[in-house]
């Protein structure tokens, strides 16, 4: 933002609009600038579900989706009616999102050689853009080690018995093989979960939750069970420890917190 005003006060003085540019000589720092663009990228303002609705959607992404469907074509004479099995991503792509807070960009460009299930790891290396290219992560932050819930382990195990070899390798491919579209992940998948669950109306455009709520879901679940904010930070892919507490900061514990805990010391100590 205040680059823009400088911006804009520069070429009011030129066009003689102002005498004085106030902002000339003011330093961007511009480490704190790209911090603020990276918390705004966070989706700061993106609500975080509650527990019952997480475990809502967990529940019913098992009720609605199978691996595969089948799908009826159409009909040949002397044939019949054809058909075909359709592999379906989503219950393995919204499990892995919800404990992993992996970026829809990530899990879009997630390979298996990037999936280490024996050691319960997930190693992001590459992300989809806009585009469908793969290429790295934004910084070397993105680039980073998750480790993963059981119950992402054991559906990501049963997705690759049935997950089709593709050209790129994939984890969670399109029905073509291909980088899924990020408008076909929304709403093939997120969008018809939330309104599975009823958090979303049939007829509404906007969810209650946009995708990135998972990520903040999974940041909430981590600060929950007592990690630290590096190690959020890190799991997480953020640049600093800065923008984790600038996105996350209310979740952890505050200074009264730590009194309460050593009053409770003291109190098993000395009675």
């Amino acid at each position: 933002m205040l680059t823009s005003l400088k911006g804009i006060l520069k070429v009011a003085r030129r066009r003689g609009l102002i005498v004085q540019n106030p902002a000339e000589d003011v330093t961007i720092d511009k480490r704190r600038a790209e911090g603020v663009r990276l918390v705004e990228e966070e989706g700061e303002n993106a609500p975080i579900p509650s527990k019952d609705d997480i475990r809502l959607m967990l529940a019913k992404s098992v009720e609605l989706w199978d691996l595969t469907r089948v799908v009826e074509g159409r009909w040949v004479a002397g044939k019949g009616r054809t058909r075909r099995i359709v592999l379906v991503p989503w219950r393995p792509l919204l499990v892995t999102a919800i404990f992993t807070g992996m970026r829809a960009s990530e899990l879009r460009g997630l390979r298996w050689p990037s999936v280490d299930i024996q050691a319960g790891v997930i190693r992001v290396r590459e992300r989809a853009d806009r585009y469908q290219k793969l290429g790295p992560p934004k910084s070397k932050a993105g680039r980073r080690d998750i480790p993963l819930a059981p119950m992402v382990i054991n559906t990501l195990r049963e997705w690759r018995l049935v997950c089709p070899v593709t050209e790129l390798d994939l984890v969670f491919p399109s029905e073509a093989g291909g980088i899924l579209l990020h408008t076909n992940l929304l709403r093939q998948g997120f969008h018809t979960l939330l309104k599975a669950c009823e958090l979303m109306g049939a007829k509404d455009t906007e969810p209650p939750y946009p995708f990135h709520s998972l990520r903040h879901a999974a940041a909430s679940l981590f600060i929950e069970q007592g990690w630290t904010p590096k190690k959020v930070q890190t799991v997480m892919g953020h640049s600093s420890v800065q923008v984790t507490f600038d996105v996350y900061g209310h979740l952890f514990p505050s200074p009264d917190d730590d009194r309460a805990a050593m009053e409770q010391l003291q109190a098993r100590l000395l009675g």
